[in-house]
C-alpha cells in the first residue's frame, strides 16, 4: 500500500545520521555522551520489564545509540530542555512514574481514573526536562510512527496532560534543522546551550507546552 504523502514517517537511520551529524557540530560533548546502540533482542527484553512492546521507532532509536554509563556531560541534552538517558534508565523511570500515579489515584478515587488512563504501559519515558516534566514515546501502535507526548506533573489528569508534540522522526528532523541554522551551541563548561535565552525561545518549536516555562535543573 502506498503511504499518503502527508503521513508521518517512521524513524530511520538516515534521519538519525543527519541528527547525529548536526549534534556533533553543535554539541560535540553531548554527541560523545551517546554510546553505541543495543540489539533489538536486548531492547525487547529490557522493555518487557515494563510490560512494554517497543515500537519500530523505539527500536530504531535505541539500536542507533544508547547513552554511555559515564557520559562526558552531566546532562545528556541533545536539544535544549530535553535530557535523555539509557534505555534501562528510561524503562526504570517509566515503571516508577506509573507506580507513583497508581498511588495517587488510589488515594483519590473520586477522580474515576485508572493508571491505564493516565500512564499506560505503552508509554516509554524518552526525555526529561529536569524540572517536573518528561516526554514519553507513545508505543501504542508499534508498527506506526510513534508520537512524542509531553507530561508535566502539574497538568496531571488535566486537559494539558500528555499533550501531543509530534512523531519522533519529524521532531528529530526539526531539531536537526534548528541545530544547523541557529547560533546556539552547547557550552560544556556550563552544561548549557548558549545563548540561553535564544535556546529557550525555540522551545515552542519543539513542544508548545513549554512555551514561557523556564527549565529547572535537578
Amino acid at each position: 500500500m502506498c503511504r499518503s504523502p502527508t503521513a508521518p514517517p517512521l524513524l530511520d537511520h538516515n534521519v538519525l545520521d543527519r541528527f547525529a551529524d548536526a549534534l556533533r557540530g553543535a554539541a560535540a560533548p553531548v554527541a560523545a555522551s551517546m554510546g553505541p546502540g543495543l540489539s533489538e533482542d536486548e531492547i525487547r527484553t529490557v522493555c518487557a520489564e515494563s510490560s512494554l512492546v517497543p515500537s519500530r521507532d523505539a527500536i530504531t532509536w535505541f539500536t542507533y545509540w544508547d547513552t554511555l554509563p559515564h557520559p562526558p556531560t552531566k546532562f545528556v541534552e541533545p536539544l535544549p530542555g530535553f535530557q535523555t538517558a539509557s534505555l534501562r534508565t528510561c524503562v526504570r523511570s517509566s515503571i516508577s512514574l506509573r507506580r507513583a500515579w497508581e498511588e495517587i489515584l488510589a488515594t483519590a478515587p473520586s477522580m474515576e481514573l485508572t493508571v491505564a488512563d493516565v500512564y499506560p504501559n505503552a508509554w516509554l519515558v524518552l526525555f526529561t526536562d529536569g524540572g517536573g516534566g518528561h516526554t514519553v514515546l507513545d508505543c501504542s501502535a508499534p508498527r506506526q510512527p510513534s508520537l512524542l507526548r509531553y507530561c508535566f506533573r502539574e497538568d496531571f489528569a488535566g486537559p494539558g496532560w500528555a499533550k501531543p508534540i509530534s512523531p519522533l522522526a519529524a521532531w528529530l528532523a526539526n531539531g536537526t534543522e534548528w541545530m544547523t541554522t541557529q547560533s546556539c551551541r552547547f557550552d560544556p563548561a556550563q552544561g548549557l546551550w548558549l545563548p540561553y535565552e535564544e535556546a529557550v525561545a525555540y522551545w515552542p518549536h519543539f513542544d508548545s507546552g513549554k512555551s514561557g516555562r523556564r527549565k529547572l535543573r535537578s
